[in-house]
């Protein structure tokens, strides 16, 4: 070889060297670390060695599972991505747990189920399980943390956990006393036993389990909490619950976490634990008045009445939703009434309207109609409401003329037409109905419920 060809490789040799060299340092270096259970100072080595050589993916792989042991899911997609397209052994795993922890729970799933046919990791299937939860696959969730029962008394709890939640409180209650007994020191654990006792309605088990992770727990439950916050604030409903509650099974006089956590319970379709929990708030001498001598008062300083009944208003409001989800429409409206008592609004009213309605208590639903129209802007929710409560009662002649300003609002609402023509039609005058019928249609032409209506007036009074 020509003297100039091997000056001009020598530099580029050496080079090559230098930099092999220094991916290999950078792997040592990250290794090392990792062993020291260090992840974040393994993240840093490793990307030096990743920024020189960003085609090895063995390297990518080492550098996502230090970002995700050091807490930085978000900053582990990318190299675990990168390991994954090159099917490096082990990045199925390493994929689905960073998209777990970024909330990517759909996607995460089949890389879960791939990765569990080369390992048969239990932590791994309650992640799995977790995953499945997050998305409402409820079913397939208790499979997957069954076949990880008697793995960890983590494990266990988990699924003591989920099955509480689907009414299979016998079975829960075995599970979580066994891990309780199991994880005496693990306060997180000892929670989480609690708060699948309390759903499996174990009272003496949770406050025994909860007593224990209080005294261990130490300020970790304000992190707990704040966890759980952020968890919701993101969208993760199912991972801000559990967090949430391992929180008010050791604090359940807490009217706010109580009252945060019963929304959330609300949020995920139980309205039963919901109520629960929101009780607790509503009944708490913070937002609770009495009257004194027919004069309503609240008993403790530290908040000015205004805040209270704001408090109260919601509260009560969220207790409404949730007796209404369980199908106990007398409770709703007392709630309701409640609701209305501590801040008149139309909202409030015109819910009250319609519950009383449900029960048939259409003079009452006429009242709180109008109630709403008071307190409420001008639109035809109320005035429609009004209407109904008013034909309920037999007085069509005020359902007309309720009906007719609702239309106001909204001209040429094909429900509202139909509604209001019924009014007219139950009050005998057809003649009426009908041009109502006929003005709806030209408004919405096709809508067959009108059709339908216009055709059996004509039939009624014999037109052609």
């Amino acid at each position: 070889m020509p003297l100039s060809h091997r000056t001009w490789l020598l530099p580029l040799t050496f080079a090559v060297l230098a930099s092999s060299c220094t991916v290999s340092k950078a792997r040592r270096q990250g290794d090392r670390w990792m062993e020291r259970e260090r992840p974040a100072a393994a993240a840093r080595a490793y990307e030096t060695g990743v920024e020189k050589k960003p085609e090895n993916t063995k390297l990518q792989l080492r550098l996502a599972r230090a970002y995700l042991a050091s807490g930085e899911a978000e900053a582990a997609l990318a190299p675990a991505k990168a390991a994954f397209d090159a099917e490096e052994p082990g990045s199925a795993e390493v994929m689905g747990l960073a998209m777990v922890r970024t909330h990517q729970w759909k996607e995460a799933i089949p890389l879960l189920t791939d990765a569990l046919v080369e390992s048969d990791n239990p932590d791994l299937l309650a992640i799995l399980a977790e995953a499945r939860l997050s998305i409402g696959q409820y079913d397939l969730a208790i499979e997957s943390a069954l076949e990880a029962k008697g793995s960890s008394p983590a494990n266990d709890v988990f699924l003591a956990y989920l099955l509480a939640r689907n009414n299979k409180p016998e079975e829960a209650k075995e599970l979580a006393l066994s891990a309780q007994a199991s994880a005496v020191r693990d306060p997180e654990v000892l929670a989480d036993a609690a708060v699948a006792l309390y759903l499996a309605g174990a009272e003496a088990g949770v406050r025994a389990a909860a007593s224990k992770a209080l005294g261990l727990a130490g300020n970790d439950m304000a992190d707990w909490v704040d966890d759980a916050q952020t968890e919701h604030a993101v969208g993760a409903l199912e991972v801000a619950l559990r967090k949430g509650m391992r929180a008010w099974v050791l604090d359940p006089d807490n009217p706010r976490l109580a009252w945060t956590v019963g929304t959330w319970w609300l949020e995920v379709g139980e309205p039963s634990w919901a109520i629960d929990l929101l009780l607790v708030a509503y009944r708490h001498p913070d937002y609770a008045f009495k009257e004194h001598a027919g004069v309503e008062v609240y008993e403790l300083a530290g908040m000015n009445e205004e805040d209270r009944r704001a408090d109260r208003y919601v509260i009560a409001m969220s207790l409404a939703r949730a007796f209404g989800d369980l199908g106990s429409p007398r409770d709703q409206v007392e709630m309701l009434k409640e609701a209305a008592r501590s801040v008149p609004t139309a909202e409030s009213y015109m819910q009250l309207s319609d519950a009383l309605m449900s029960l048939g208590r259409a003079a009452e639903a006429q009242q709180a109609a109008q109630q709403a129209l008071q307190y409420g802007p001008a639109d035809g929710a109320a005035s429609a409401r009004l209407a109904r409560a008013a034909a309920a009662g037999g007085d069509y002649a005020q359902a007309i003329k309720h009906g007719l300003q609702a239309l106001r609002f909204s001209p040429g609402d094909a429900r509202l037409s139909l509604m209001v023509a019924e009014f007219y039609e139950a009050n005998n005058d057809l003649g009426s109905a009908l041009r109502l019928v006929e003005e709806g249609l030209r408004a919405n032409p096709g809508y067959t419920d009108l059709q339908i209506a216009r055709d059996r007036l004509r039939r009624v009074m014999d037109l052609p």
